[in-house]
């Protein structure tokens, strides 16, 4: 018995289809050889970035890159129905290439339950004419009518409605499960079961009820009592939704007089990613006395939420609530076209920014041509440990500036778009940024690694080596020179802020060269180091405290015999503290660290260590002496 059910959750944006596709092709619920994907896909294995990008690839060609992304359909057979796990992947195919001919559809047998169940995840844009994929309620029915006949041509059981699995009737007033389905099925036939009866009084209750008073009332006039307890899950288990009731109004007056003189506080905020202002229908409600306060408190700034998901907020009666809109990863609700613009046009009084963006460059698009947006706040500028997404990473790498506070690919970029004065920055890697980087999975967790495909500030590489020199920059135009030798001019993306080179790699200087209106306004080089042959060390500062608390941080690089950093150094440092202080940690950009930071040695990364030391209490000079393998020791003092 195979049940085919459409997902109806929210698929007009990116992040949802990559989420999608990324669930349907963990490795703890299917394997490759139980995958596939109908239609055009040029690549050997599949995997949760490549299937993503192919799907982007083909909404690009047609312009079509923005609504509905894609359709998400799960087939399930009974626990006892005899299908083996490469059967259902031959039905699920089979179904894609029948009902979803034209459509590019990723097809993967999940095997991590008591029964087999198939996901279908079919990209919304057919790579035959680029139509647009739509079904309706009749097709629906369709669905299931195939379904059934291709059960029928394998001879495993077809769904009868009233009946289970097996063949038996379902028994009036047994419950198999709460559904929409089974209320009606409850109101249509079943007369004499207090679970029906309670079913039924609850709907009628919730129909004409606004408030949990009115409900707990409308309850008993049906003959129930109702025992009212809170949701108790908020965003953590022990979390502050307890304690909201009796201390909201005492913990938003306090941090607002505590801050209010701060000329750095410039919005006040209410909430970020609150589960009540999405899934509660009179959250408005609630917010309401929380913006009254802040406004008797602090009449001169507006206040807001961090909302991350506008259309269930809006319609739950928050956003019309707020002085102006603060929106998180409104690219997900809206796509990286429209953007804030469905809220503007619904609230074209109310300012709105970004309350959480990532890094993409839509949201610095929509902040530049929209004078209703006034900014957004990145997340994250730093690379930090925590929320490591992956099995074997550490930290979060969707940033700016690495665990150094080195500048990464992205932190140039950000910085050429988001100033006024020329900004030029080289990066050479073994592929285009415009197009897809690739990606490995990596370990039990499924999730996708950069592994040799970052864009570094170098120029080592291998001779005649095919290499793209993206320059990101703010310019009109972009000249390269290699050793002093023009390989020509490039504009400059407006919407990229970059100019991409393809180059036959020879060592030596890599220079690119900005104009404006026909003017040169500023220049970057690249040049091939040498061998590692120093190390060089920088104190954060000059002089620290001996009362046995002050800490002092050591910048690391190891560089060549001209004092150029060389990006791929990975030589391990040895560090001896004596004196005035002791050696507290050791750290390098790498995320995929497993090993102590309470070592006296550690192996470089992009050429850099940051080394961490604290006062001793004894009124003693500080000396610091770093030492690796063929190389000459460096020692410093303060």
């Amino acid at each position: 018995m195979a049940v085919n059910k459409t997902i109806n959750k929210r698929t007009n944006s990116h992040g949802a289809m990559r989420n999608c596709i990324e669930y349907v092709l963990r490795q703890d619920k299917t394997s490759e050889q139980l995958t596939y994907v109908t239609g055009p896909y040029c690549h050997d294995e599949i995997n949760y970035d490549l299937v993503y990008r192919t799907f982007l690839e083909e909404k690009k060609v047609w312009d079509k890159d923005s609504g509905r992304m894609y359709a998400h359909n799960i087939i399930s057979w009974h626990k006892d129905e005899q299908i083996t796990s490469e059967q259902a992947l031959e039905f699920g195919k089979e179904f894609a290439e029948k009902w979803f001919s034209g459509f590019q559809t990723l097809v993967a047998v999940h095997k991590d339950k008591e029964h087999i169940h198939c996901h279908l995840v079919t990209n919304s844009v057919s790579y035959e004419d680029g139509r647009k994929l739509h079904n309706t309620k009749k097709d629906l029915e369709r669905m299931k009518q195939l379904t059934n006949q291709m059960c029928r041509e394998r001879g495993l059981t077809v769904a009868e409605k009233g009946k289970h699995f097996d063949g038996s009737q379902i028994e009036k007033g047994e419950v198999i499960a709460w559904s929409k389905d089974k209320y009606n099925l409850f109101r249509q036939q079943v007369k004499d079961s207090f679970v029906a009866d309670c079913a039924m009084a609850v709907l009628k209750a919730l129909e004409n009820c606004i408030s949990k008073e009115k409900f707990i009332e409308k309850m008993k006039q049906f003959g129930w009592n109702v025992n009212w307890t809170e949701n108790p899950t908020g965003k953590a288990m022990n979390g502050y939704n307890h304690l909201y009731n009796e201390w909201w109004r005492t913990d938003l007056a306090d941090m607002i007089k505590r801050d209010r003189n701060h000329p750095s506080v410039i919005i006040w905020g209410v909430g970020n990613e609150i589960p009540d202002y999405r899934h509660y229908k009179h959250a408005g409600e609630t917010i309401a006395p929380m913006l009254a306060l802040c406004k008797e408190l602090d009449p001169t700034r507006p206040s807001c939420v961090g909302d991350n998901n506008c259309k269930l907020t809006d319609k739950n009666g928050v956003t019309e609530q707020l002085p102006i809109m603060g929106f998180n990863y409104i690219e997900r609700d809206f796509g990286s076209k429209d953007m804030y613009r469905p809220m503007h046009e619904k609230y074209p009084e109310k300012l709105c920014f970004g309350s959480e963006v990532n890094k993409e460059l839509c949201y610095h698009i929509a902040m530049r041509d929209n004078p209703y947006v006034i900014g957004g706040f990145i997340w994250t500028g730093i690379d930090y440990l925590g929320e490591t997404k992956e099995l074997g990473r550490r930290g979060w790498n969707s940033s700016l500036l690495d665990l150094t506070l080195n500048k990464k690919y992205e932190g140039a970029l950000y910085e050429a778009c988001w100033t006024e004065e020329p900004r030029i920055f080289i990066t050479s890697c073994d592929v285009s940024a415009s197009g897809p980087m690739e990606y490995t999975t990596y370990g039990q967790a499924g999730e996708r690694v950069v592994l040799s495909k970052e864009r570094l500030f170098s120029w080592n590489k291998r001779e005649g080596e095919k290499t793209f020199a993206t320059v990101y920059n703010n310019c009109d135009e972009i000249e390269l020179k290699l050793n002093g030798k023009s390989l020509g001019r490039k504009e400059t993306g407006k919407d990229t802020y970059y100019a991409e080179f393809e180059v036959s790699y020879k060592p030596g200087k890599l220079e690119a060269i900005g104009y404006r209106n026909g003017k040169k306004v500023g220049t970057c080089k690249l040049e091939t180091t040498g061998s590692v042959s120093k190390i060089q060390a920088n104190p954060v500062w000059k002089e620290m405290s001996r009362d046995g608390k002050d800490i002092n941080i050591i910048e690391i690089r190891l560089t060549d015999d001209k004092g150029r950093t060389v990006p791929e150094a990975e030589n391990e440092i040895i560090v001896s503290v004596t004196g005035g202080a002791k050696l507290i940690g050791i750290d390098s950009p790498n995320l995929y660290y497993t090993g102590n930071f309470k070592t006296d040695r550690r192996k470089a990364q992009n050429g850099t260590l940051l080394v961490t030391v604290q006062s001793n209490g004894k009124n003693e000079k500080t000396v610091i002496n770093l030492s690796s393998k063929g190389i000459k020791d460096t020692t410093i003092s303060f």
